[in-house]
């Protein structure tokens, strides 16, 4: 007989198919993840939806779990979010592996690219995670 490793309750780790790092403010309630506190409710992926395989190994640190938490409420307000910081920081991944969790497409738009009256025109097209 296979003893369970995993340190999550039976109930959490059973209820879906993305294996969430083992965190108190990470939790999976089968059709919605709370995100330190705030409840999204997943998708139905797609092709740009990012495998959540990719994740499985990830180290989510305070940081990360600060801009999910973030994001979540603007998912949940349906709001544009507008991330920006230096290269390197984890902007990206975490969009990515919090798409992954949600089992949601991911779409990006490097503003750096646009003036400010196209990105104050292109607000309510531009989605990171539909």
């Amino acid at each position: 007989m296979k003893q369970n490793t995993d340190p999550r309750p039976a109930s959490t780790a059973a209820s879906s198919e993305v294996r969430l790092p083992v965190s108190p403010s990470l939790e999976d309630h089968g059709d919605r993840i709370s995100f330190m506190g705030v409840e999204v409710t997943k998708g139905k992926g797609g092709p740009l939806a990012p495998d959540p395989k990719r994740f499985e190994k990830d180290v989510v640190t305070e940081w990360d779990l600060k801009l999910m938490q973030k994001l979540a409420v603007g998912l949940e307000l349906n709001q544009p979010i507008l991330l920006e910081g230096g290269s390197g920081i984890g902007k990206s991944s975490t969009v990515d592996r919090m798409c992954g969790y949600l089992n949601r497409e991911v779409y990006y738009a490097n503003c750096s690219e646009y003036d400010i009256d196209t990105l104050i025109l292109l607000r309510r097209s531009i989605a990171f995670c539909k």
